[in-house]
């Protein structure tokens, strides 16, 4: 009866449902202003394309994005979009002070010379034909905050920190410093422990940091797959060929004498190995080049650091990882050093060699027989397949190549491995791919001596977890505890 009275408790009820259906209304439309009012970056890929061009999407439409050589000009439009206007360059010291680039103390800060990021938000969508990536300075609809910044407790950092250069050592102590040889011939364990010998919320980079902060950040600003191309080779052409060869034995000596035209592949600060076999340090391991000079019209000598040694003829001279630092005093954001190509470092978002010079690990990663096992809980990463390593939903392709495309788990967004290969070092993902069966850490990057196959997307996925190599290295990151 529509005449009849409403009771108290009913129209009571009628009273709340009308006030949420209301609510419910507003909260629909001020999530929908938010979404309008928040700027969103994104880059769209067709699956298994050809082209290492992306599509950008939303307020990234129009965007220009270039890397200038040294500190010259380049239009990027990035520089002033968040969170990449507030990536800053600082020093942790001991104390766990922050020195900021710019600050009065930053130049005589002595400590871990990171990256300090701040909290943004990512969102990945997957079809059956694209995969659209996101970045955006709030939590929309659909966006996730990358696990870097979750703490095992579920709280949340504000900030996160990258070390700006490849892991190297003061004394027993793993740093983030320029002027150093990076550390290597360290396996997976050798450098985790070493994070975290330096206390609460340091850690070896993991997948988070690779496909997270690198990949998506990167394929954002540039929307080009082709990072050689955008930030140059890097260093990944070193001289290092066997017939590099003595042709002199001495005794008890720091020089390694060759032919002129040999040693001309060489300069001053250049960092070698000596063996019997290419990259073999059974003579000399990771020493400094600090002179070259000629001895008569066909012969030189390379002078190098450390204690002296004992040369055959036929020991082999080769280039391995370079110092770090080359891009310590560059003041824009991202450059690539000008020099000798395939040997001069370049650094992204404060970041030096995120490619080139020496693969890095990955930790809270396993491979096994093709299959990616991942963790993010720090606390419980191991060196064997436990149960705390969760199987991705697909398989890693099992031949070596340059990948079309990567696999795609929408549990695990941010562990994304290559499938389909065939691509080359200027199409699809235009890094390669390297892979064996059975129990595997992984790396990525590609090293000094890698040339076009190196790059941001390449997985080298070879090596067990136990292995320890001049080619394999390691990266800092910090996060910080919660008070």
């Amino acid at each position: 009866d529509a005449n009849k009275p409403v009771s108290t408790a009913g129209q009571t009820a009628l009273n709340l449902k009308a006030d949420k259906t209301t609510t419910d209304g507003h909260a629909t439309r001020i999530t929908a202003l938010e979404s309008k009012a928040v700027k969103q970056y994104g880059v769209r890929r067709t699956l298994n394309a050809s082209s290492t061009l992306l599509e950008r999407l939303n307020d990234g439409v129009g965007l220009v994005a270039n890397v200038p050589t040294d500190d010259g000009t380049a239009q990027n439009d990035f520089d002033a979009v968040y969170p990449f206007n507030q990536i800053k360059e600082c020093i942790i010291d001991a104390t766990g002070r922050i020195h900021y680039k710019g600050d009065p103390t930053y130049a005589t800060a002595i400590g871990d010379w990171m990256v300090e990021v701040p909290l943004y938000y990512v969102k990945d969508v997957r079809t059956a034909t694209t995969q659209d990536e996101y970045f955006s300075a709030l939590k929309l609809d659909g966006y996730r905050i990358p696990k870097d910044f979750v703490r095992e407790d579920g709280t949340v950092c504000q900030k996160v920190y990258y070390g700006r250069f490849k892991t190297g050592k003061d004394g027993t102590t793993d740093v983030s410093r320029p002027g150093l040889v990076p550390s290597n011939y360290r396996n997976l364990a050798s450098f985790r422990t070493g994070a975290r010998a330096k206390g609460a919320g340091w850690q070896e980079v993991g997948i988070n940091y690779v496909k997270d902060f690198l990949h998506k950040l990167y394929k954002i600003e540039f929307a080009n797959l082709n990072s050689q191309t955008v930030l140059g080779p890097g260093i990944t052409s070193v001289r290092h060929t066997p017939t590099d060869t003595a042709v002199l034995a001495e005794t008890s000596v720091n020089r390694f004498v060759t032919t002129t035209v040999i040693a001309a592949n060489f300069n001053v600060g250049n960092v070698i190995n000596i063996g019997t076999s290419l990259g073999g340090n059974n003579v000399a391991s990771m020493r400094v080049i600090t002179a070259i000079n000629a001895l008569d019209a066909s012969n030189s000598e390379i002078v190098f650091d450390g204690a002296a040694v004992n040369i055959a003829i036929g020991n082999i001279i080769a280039m391995v990882a370079q110092k770090t630092g080359q891009t310590a005093n560059l003041q824009k954001p991202s450059g690539k050093l000008s020099g000798i190509s395939g040997r001069t470092s370049f650094k992204w978002r404060g970041i030096e060699d995120p490619f080139g010079n020496l693969y890095e690990w990955v930790d809270g990663v396993l491979i096994n027989n093709n299959k990616g096992y991942i963790c993010n809980k720090p606390s419980l990463f191991a060196i064997t397949l436990t149960a705390d390593y969760k199987p991705l939903n697909y398989t890693n392709a099992n031949t070596n190549g340059y990948p079309f495309e990567m696999g795609y788990d929408e549990n695990y967004p941010e562990a994304q491995f290559p499938i389909p290969v065939g691509a080359g070092s200027s199409t699809g993902y235009a890094d390669y791919y390297s892979q064996t069966t059975g129990l595997r850490g992984a790396f990525f990057g590609g090293g000094a001596t890698d040339g076009s196959r190196a790059g941001l997307f390449f997985w080298f996925l070879t090596d067990s977890p136990s292995s320890a190599s001049w080619y394999l290295g390691g990266r800092l990151m910090y996060k910080p505890p919660a008070n």
